[in-house]
Formats: structure tokens, sequence, C-alpha cells
């Protein structure tokens, strides 16, 4: 269970659900801009004012789950995007598929592939390869960035490099005109006005990307997930209503594909795929396991769940043992699961189980973690109560301190604190300490927890960004500026430093210096922390005020 409360974000954005990036990826690739006149013999031309009629038609209810059988929805959601012309003929089409450039990585093989196809020219994806020496037979996960992310992104901050170490192959697509900019808006509302749909490319992009993986000889073609973050949940979601093969899925977003009629379309909103979005959306018919993770799943928990979730979905599918021969860890998995289906009952019987399978002590700091999820802090806390009398760590009395000041309870959480401190530390332990501290706004001895980290660690960027927003919290902004501009210098690819220190900036009036450090953090090709972070950080540079963005950009 961890407590590393981003309290930056909280002070200079507030609660966000949803993160939308604003910065452009480019130019309209040619197989884009031309795909309207090259298929004009399957358009459907629809007016501006048809085209507005119908997103105007459309605003009043969200549509129920529809009396589908999988065959009749999966012919409406074709007929919806337009792409049956695309779809035919695509199993026995050759797949034209470049190797262009491997990369070696901790655990894994990183491939650049280039897709050449006669609809959507050339598509690069990565596929990144564990390094298991395995001839054949690998479980595959088809990752499907969020819009504005990259395939880096996916790689270092959605879970591709942790799927790949774990035993996952992991094929990337990049997906093109993405960032929910004039570009994406514009080439929307052209492909619909002509009767095509820009998600139709998506989808079709995809299931090139899965045809790929079910010949690739690593792979087991029969254990394939489809793993998605926000726009490419909304892809996947489609996806795996359009064909079969597909193992597990998982992902973070749904929507209804509706758009508002004020010039905000993008690929998402799609008014013929929106009468069929409650039967879409309807998990109940989905015939293979499913896991709904929370949005970003930047967390640990989060994470951890979609890596139990592949392990029991796609490592260990097959014939499972009686509950009463399961492990401890496969009675948490199976919570896991349940837990992201919305299950709770179900969830929390599997927790029962698992502790009454004799947990080893690293194990139970996990259970806890999922009972205080669903709700259930008594449970957590007398499960933390029961790790630390099993152990001389202090993780068990930290997390239970955390728990404490979740619930307002300072004295208690002051109480465990102290007495965690009194125990042998990790760089680590004392870190989390000192947040929980900072939550309780005991300022000073957060302070002394960090400089002690950032004096033992000069070089921890990490350490000298807490540092600094701890200072900040306590009132000295002079200190707390100097050393978030440190932690940039130490590691001017992590984000995190820029999103605390551009806040302190605009909190300070400052707003063209904020600006400065947003467009040099959005600027960065490969940044540490992208996804969440950059979107966040778009969000701050777009809302600071016209007057100070002219003159930055002078």
């Amino acid at each position: 269970m961890s407590y590393n409360l981003n309290a930056c974000r909280a002070m200079f954005v507030g609660a966000c659900l949803f993160l939308f990036p604003s910065s452009s990826r480019g130019v309209v690739p040619a197989a884009y801009s031309s795909f309207p006149d090259a298929n004009s013999a399957f358009s459907r031309p629809v007016s501006a004012e048809a085209l507005k009629k119908q997103f105007l038609e459309r605003t009043v209810l969200r549509p129920p789950p529809l009396p589908m059988d999988a065959a009749a929805l999966r012919s409406a959601i074709v007929d919806g995007l337009n792409i049956g012309f695309m779809l035919k003929g695509l199993d026995s089409r050759e797949l034209q598929v470049k190797e262009a450039g491997d990369s070696r990585r901790a655990g894994y093989l990183r491939r650049r592939l280039l897709f050449k196809d006669p609809f959507i020219g050339e598509l690069e994806a990565w596929l990144l390869l564990p390094s298991t020496g395995a001839a054949g037979g690998l479980p595959a996960v088809l990752g499907l960035p969020g819009h504005g992310d990259t395939a880096s992104d996916f790689e270092n901050t959605r879970l591709g490099a942790d799927l790949a170490r774990a035993g996952y192959i992991v094929l990337i697509p990049v997906f093109r005109v993405y960032s929910l900019d004039k570009e994406e808006r514009d080439l929307s509302l052209r492909f619909l006005r002509g009767g095509f749909t820009l998600m139709g490319l998506r989808v079709y992009e995809t299931m090139l990307a899965l045809k790929y993986l079910r010949a690739l000889k690593e792979a087991d073609p029969s254990k394939i997930g489809v793993f998605g973050h926000s726009g490419g949940s909304v892809v996947a979601n489609l996806l795996v209503r359009l064909t079969g093969g597909i193992a597990a899925q998982a992902g973070d977003y749904r929507i209804d594909y509706l758009a508002a009629a004020d010039g905000t379309e993008n690929s998402e909103h799609l008014p013929a795929i929106f009468p069929l979005s409650g039967t879409i959306n309807n998990l109940a018919t989905l015939p293979f396991p499913h896991l709904t993770v929370q949005y970003g799943f930047t967390d640990a928990v989060s994470r951890r769940q979609v890596l139990d979730f592949f392990s029991a979905a796609l490592l260990h599918s097959g014939a499972m043992p009686p509950d009463k021969e399961l492990p401890a860890e496969d009675h948490f998995v199976k919570a896991r699961i349940e837990a992201g289906a919305g299950e709770k009952a179900a969830a929390l019987a599997s927790l029962d189980k698992a502790l009454g399978a004799d947990p080893g002590p690293e194990e139970l700091p996990r259970i806890a973690a999922l009972y205080a999820e669903l709700g259930e802090t008594g449970k957590a806390e007398e499960v933390l109560q029961g790790a630390a009398k099993r152990t001389d760590a202090p993780a068990p009395l930290i997390d239970l301190a955390g728990l404490a000041a979740g619930a307002g309870n300072k004295e208690l959480a002051l109480e465990r604190l102290s007495r965690a401190e009194g125990m042998a530390l990790q760089a680590e332990d004392k870190q989390r300490i000192a947040l929980i501290y900072q939550e309780l706004r005991e300022y000073g001895r957060a302070l002394e927890l960090l400089r002690g980290l950032a004096a033992e660690n000069p070089g921890n960027a990490v350490f000298l960004a807490a540092l600094g927003l701890c200072e900040y919290l306590g009132g000295d902004r002079q200190a707390a500026e100097k050393h978030l501009l440190s932690a940039i210098e130490k590691a001017p690819a992590r984000l995190s430093a820029y999103l605390t220190l551009g806040g302190i900036y605009s909190a300070g009036g400052r707003d063209e210096a904020a600006s400065a450090l947003y467009d040099r953090a959005l600027a960065l090709k490969e940044p540490e922390g992208g996804g969440a972070l950059r979107d966040l950080i778009a969000r701050q540079r777009k809302a600071l005020p016209p007057s100070s963005a002219r003159k930055t950009n002078r």
C-alpha cells in the first residue's frame, strides 16, 4: 500500500478524471488526407447541417443495451464505421511488415515495425519481445495508447515494459492524428461528412496489428489480450466486438460516442455508433475475462491490478484447481479480477480465502490494500496489524499510519510514524514517512527527513522534487524553487518537477515563467512519466492567461 500523495496536483489543477493533451502530432499523413477521395465509391455524403442535426438529436438519453447477438452487433458496428470494404478479404490479404531496427532493453528487445497497407499507408508499431529465450507459445498483449501518448509513453508509463519483462509479447501501434487538436477535429469532421469515420481507420489499423500478432512465431495465438488507455480503450472496446480470438481485455475508459454540436467533435464522436453504445459497453456480453481499471492506472495498486489480471487470464489460463487447493496468491488474483469487474462481494470473499490460505508477510500488505480499496478499512487495518507482528520491517506500520492519516486520525497516525522511525529504515521508507507527515501538515518533520534524503543522495531528482514541494507547502518558496530547478537539472526528462514548479510560478503571478517552463516540458522528445503528467502540464499551459502565452511565444 503506497501513500505517495501528489499534493501538487491537488493544489494547482484539482481533481481531473479525464485528461487530454492539446499539443499537435504534426501533419496529416497523405493516406489519411486522400482517403475520402480514394474510396469515394464507398462514401455516404452528409451535409454539415445534417451532421449537426444528428448530434443534436442524440443529446437527451443515453441508449440502453439492445437485444442483439454478437453477429448483429458486429454488423452494426462495421456499418456505422463504414469499414466493411476494408475488412473484406483482410484475412487472406498479404500483410506487409518491415523490421526497422532493434534496441536492447533490460529484460526485453524493442523492435520497430513498419506496416504497409493500401488503405492506411504506412503505420509504425513497436514490438516488445521478452528476453526469455522461448521459441514460441508466449502470451501477447496488444497495447493501445491514449490520445497524445507516444509508443514510448505506453512502453515506459503504461506498463508496456513491465508486461514485456513479465513474459508477454507487447505490440504497440503508433496512432496518427491523435492529439485532440485542430488537425484531428478537422479531419474527423471531413470523414464524417464523407460518410467515413477516422475511428474506422484506427480500428482497422488495430486489426492489422492483431493479425500480425496472431501470425508471430513467438506468440501463442490463443493467448492474446488487449490493453488500452483512454482513447486506446475506446478503440479496444470496438475492436473486441469485431473479431474473435481475444483472450482478455483491460482498459480504463468507456464512452457513448456522442459529441456536442459546438465544434468539439473528434474521432471518438460517432453519431452512427451512439445508439449502439449501451450494447457495446455491456461487459456482461463479452466472451472473455475483462478488467476495468482506474483511469490512467498510474498508482501502484492499479498497475499491480493490471499485471495480476493478465497473469490470471493469459499466463495461468486453463483449468483451475478447486478453491481449497489454491494458494493465497491465486485467491488474491481472483479478488483483483472480481474487484475490477465491480463484483465487490465476490472480491471480498476471495480476499477472505486468501487470508485463510496462510499468506506470507510480503503478501499481506497487498491484501490489505485491496480491502482498503473496497472500502473495508477496518479489515485492512486488521490485516496490517497481523503483518506488523510477523516482520521487523517498518512497511506495515507505515501503511497503518497512512490508513490513520486517511481516516483523519492524526494522533494515531503520528504515534505509528514515531514507532516506525525507531526501526531500521531504507530510503524508500523515509520518503513514505515524510509524505505522510506532509499530508498531516507536519512540515517540519517532513522536511527534516527529505533534507536528509537529499543530502545522502544529492543526485536523486525524486528526493529533490519532493523536498521542493514540501518546502513550498511549508512556506519557503525560495528554497522550493531552488530545489525544483535542481531536480530538473539532474533529470531534465522527468515531468513531475516541471508540473510542481510551474504551479508555484503561476500561483505567485509569474505566468510567463510558468509558460516557458511548461513549453520546455512539452517539447521533451522522450519524457519520463509522460501520459497523465504531460496531460496535466498541457492543461495547465492552456489555462494560463492568453496575454502571458502571447508574450512567451514571441
